[in-house]
Parts: C-alpha cells; structure tokens; sequence
C-alpha cells in the first residue's frame, strides 16, 4: 500500500480544526455489491472519542461538528478549497448595503422521515440556538445577526430577531452590521437546520441516538453505538447523491492513536493520524506522510475564579515555565509549532495569508529566573506563604498525557510546586471545563471561519466559550468595536490589541499550534482535511 505525500503547512485554505483521529475495522464488508449489483464502497474512520451529543444548536466538539458535516446539511457548504457553495439554499442575494442575505431554498431538499426542508427549519434552529432557554455556548456566534444578541440576552423577543422565512423556501436574514465572514459562518455546524417537529417530539433526548435525529445531508446514520461506533450510509433522497461515491462511512472511538497506527500497518485502517513520533517509522516502511497544520492552538486555561489564578503575575509565572521550543522539538518532534500569540497562523491577516505572523511574537518565552520571581511577588500579593498542590487537567490520549508531563517537570523545575495531573476522557474534560470544576486546563482551539474573530471574541466577560471566567472592559470593547468596524486597517489593528491583551493578563497562555501528520490509504481519494472541515468525504471515493 502507498500513500500520496501531502504536506500543505500553513495555506490558509486547506488546513484543519479538529479532535479527530481516523481509524480501523475488522469488519470490513467494501466488496459486497448492492442490489443492482454494483459494488459498495466503505470508509473506517476514528473519532478516537465519543460525540458528546449531535443536537447542533448546543454541540461545540469538533468530534461531533464532523458527524454533523456528513448527515446535515446547512444553507452553505464549504467546497474542497473552503469556499462557500450552495448547499440548502440553491442561490442567495446580498443587499447593497451588506445588511440583508435573502436564501433561496431548493425544492428537493428532504428530511430523511420525508419532510421538505423550509425556511422554517433555519428560522426554527437560530432562534432556538440563541434561545436564552437554551443556553447555548455558541449563541455568540450570530450576534451578527439583526437583536440576535439582545434575544439571547432575554433583551428582546424571538420575532423581533433578524431571521424570518418568508415563505416555505425563501429565508431572509437582516444583520446589524456589514460581516465579511457571515456566508462562511452559515456553513458551520451551529446553523444547521432543526425540524421543529421532531425536535418538539423528541427535545429530552434529541441527538443522543441515531433514532432521535433526522438528516438531510449526504448520509444518514444507521447505528450509534455508544462509546464504540457511528455508521452513516448514503442518503438515497439527498439532493446531490449521484456525486456522492461513498456508501458506508464507519466512524470507530479508538481512544488509542498508537493501537490504530497498528491496525493501519496491517491494513485495516483506511486513514489515520498518527504521533510525531511514528512519522520515521511509517517511512521506514515505506510509507509516505501527509502532514498539514490544522488550525487548532493548544493552550492553558487559567480559572479566574481560582484563588491562587486569579492574581496575574501568578499566571505569568507558569506560562514563562513553560519551555515552548523544547516542548514541540522533543514531545512532539518539531512537528508542532511552538507558540506566541494566541490566534492560529492559518487564519488569514490583513495584508498576508497568516494575521500570526502580522502579530509577531508577543507573548514572553520561557525564563525561569523571572517566573520564579513573579511567582513570589504573586503570593505575596496573595498574602500566602506557600502556594497549594496545582492540578492540570489533560486528555487521555498519549499525546496529551505526554505534555501534561512535560507542564508538570516544567513547572516543578522552574518553581519548586508539585502540579497533579488528572487524564481523562474528552467528554469527561469538556463537562468539567464547562462547569468551572478546575484549575489548569490543557486545551485546544481551532477556527470556525477564516477571521481573527473566531478566535478572539472568546474571552468576552460573561460568553459562553469564556471558560475560565476572564473579565475586561478594555477586551469587551474592542471585540464589540471590532465586529461593527468597516475599516479593515482599524478593524486588524484590533485584532492586534485584543493579542496583547491575552499575552499580558493570560486568560490563556498559547502553547503551540499544531500540525497533523497521517498516512492515508491508497485506495482512499479525494478526501478534503482542512481547518474548516478537518475530515470530509463529501468528494471521496474508494479506488
């Protein structure tokens, strides 16, 4: 078996977000021929976790984004080079004043119970997506929408907000300011359409199980076998389904990467990622290794509500512990990019394909001498005289127990403090993070849509993806500026104030930005991983 060499770092268009691994099976039934006796193709791929839940007016994984992008389908869809193309909404048409996006729907669009995907369907999902009942954490992400954001904050009514379906097939949405991104925002997982219906029917439970879903993308769940397998098969009634050329898609939650570089070795594994580490061995089998950055920025979450993490120079202290370049040369290879801003360098600046490397690197690398000293005028400060025990909470895959290793020797070296290490499993992580039930947190985060913002409007006082309960007015502003600011120049100058920011009071402390490297079958063409859509099957087939 031999693979295509793809090494696409640091193109802006075709990088990835997301948690995912691809994987094996044992039960691989790809030359079974359907009932006209045409052969059926199959891809294995691995979660390597299990999806918290697939309703998608409250998911925030990208585990469970890419089970969305196969069995759903929104107004837009992003094409192998992340440009927006129809998807629901057979055209579209754009006021000249960039405040009002009129969706034309197609006709042929089905649920898979036999419904007609409506307008109502997206009138019906935003709304309940920016439900203050709801409480979703991606709510913010249509603030650009017409009093999305005073409906949200229980400020206004449903009606009263900018998303309306004219008629079955016609949705028009008002903004409240010109947004450059929002067509790109619309092909997100968040803004998938709902059947009102069904979900009325089934709102306890709905996206827990493959029978408490209906889809109207390219494939249909067939089996959730929680904690162990997702199998999607092609959707006969989706509207586009002669291009679809794969059959079965077996998404497996192989938590060990190691056990499925294995399984790939003995060809069971149609693609997978795999550690850094393996990348010399894979060659010196013979095998070609794709590797591609993939949007995502690994950082440390501070607890603001911690009473040691709340003082600044005490989070200052443990972020200049942290020895950035031999972490990513000697964890992870030089294969990891070690960082020192916040926003990925995959996501596109004012005058260059990288806002990263407009930024330059701001945040202060690593000095023990000066950490040390911070770290004893922050207790001081905090009237302490010995700081307790620290806990960081990793994941359970090696490479996450790997740098919770390297933060805990890194921080015992540079300030004498013991720093226990909790791994456990993503959903575990993630419910944890949620309700503020930690102190240090390793973690990841990767861009939605190709703007700074994605990035930066996290840390807003009170937002649903500020976890670790970050509080400044200066910060509030400039992301409310930011996201009205027609001046491109005024806008990305920002941008670059909101880095700062994050760089001296550290609601996060950036890590590295990482790099994927896989081997990927042969057989297996046309697959589109990039930092908008990770893994997508939309384009491929099996040779």
């Amino acid at each position: 078996m031999k693979l295509k060499r793809v090494f696409l770092m640091f193109l802006v268009l075709i990088f990835t977000v997301s948690t995912l691994l691809v994987g094996c099976d044992t039960s691989r039934d790809s030359d079974k021929n359907d009932d006209k006796g045409e052969k059926n193709s199959k891809v294995v791929i691995n979660l390597a976790a299990e999806p918290p839940e697939l309703d998608s007016t409250v998911t925030t994984d990208t585990t469970s984004f890419t089970v969305l992008r196969h069995a759903m389908e929104g107004l837009i869809r992003l094409d192998e080079n992340n440009e927006v193309i129809p998807g629901v909404a057979e055209s579209w048409e754009i006021s000249e004043d960039g405040l009002t996006y009129t969706f034309k729907l197609r006709d042929d669009s089905k649920w898979s119970n036999g419904d007609k995907v409506t307008a109502n369907d997206f009138e019906f999902a935003f709304k309940t997506l920016l439900s203050p009942e709801t409480a979703s954490e991606y709510a913010y992400i249509l603030t650009m929408i017409d009093k999305a954001d005073d409906y949200n904050q229980d400020k206004a009514k449903a009606d009263e907000v900018g998303v309306k379906a004219v008629d079955e097939s016609t949705l028009e949405i008002k903004l409240n300011s010109p947004t450059p991104y929002f067509l790109s925002v619309m092909s997100f997982g968040v803004c998938m359409p709902v059947n009102e219906k069904f979900y009325q029917k089934n709102e306890s439970k709905y996206g827990s199980a493959a029978d408490k879903l209906v889809y109207n993308g390219p494939w249909i769940m067939k089996e959730w076998k929680h904690e162990d397998r997702i199998v999607l098969e092609k959707n006969p009634d989706y509207w586009n389904s002669d291009e679809i050329k794969i059959d079965t898609i077996e998404m497996l939650m192989m938590e060990d990467i190691n056990a499925a570089f294995n399984k790939f070795l003995a060809g069971e594994i149609d693609m997978t990622n795999i550690e850094p580490e393996k990348v010399e061995k894979a060659e010196e089998k013979g095998y070609e290794v794709g590797m591609y950055g993939d949007g995502a920025t690994a950082y440390t979450l501070y607890n603001f509500k911690d009473e040691l993490l709340k003082n600044q120079k005490i989070r200052k202290a443990l972020s200049l512990a942290i020895d950035r370049e031999s972490l990513t040369k000697y964890i992870h290879k030089g294969v990891y990019l070690p960082a020192y801003s916040y926003t990925s360098p995959t996501i596109k600046g004012e005058k260059s394909d990288s806002f990263a490397e407009e930024v330059g690197e701001i945040l202060e690398k690593y000095d023990k001498d000066k950490a040390k000293k911070l770290w004893d005028e922050g207790l001081k400060e905090l009237g302490m005289d010995k700081a307790p025990e620290l806990e960081i909470i990793v994941g359970d895959s090696p490479i996450a127990k790997k740098d919770g290793q390297a933060i805990q020797e890194y921080i015992k070296k540079a300030l004498d403090i013991n720093v226990k290490i909790l791994s456990i499993s993503f959903k575990d992580r993630l419910e944890k993070t949620k309700k503020g039930e930690f102190q240090l947190v390793e973690a990841l985060w990767g861009p939605d849509y190709n703007d700074p913002m994605t990035f930066l409007d996290m840390f807003v006082t009170g937002g649903g993806m500020n976890q670790g309960y970050f509080e400044s007015k200066e910060y509030d502003k400039l992301v409310k500026d930011a996201k009205v600011e027609s001046d491109p120049s005024k806008r990305f100058q920002m941008f670059k104030d909101m880095e700062k920011i994050i760089a001296e009071e550290l609601p996060v402390a950036p890590l590295y930005f990482r790099q994927r490297v896989f081997l990927q079958s042969e057989e297996l063409t046309g697959l589109v991983r990039t930092n908008f859509q990770d893994i997508n099957l939309y384009y491929a087939e099996m040779k």
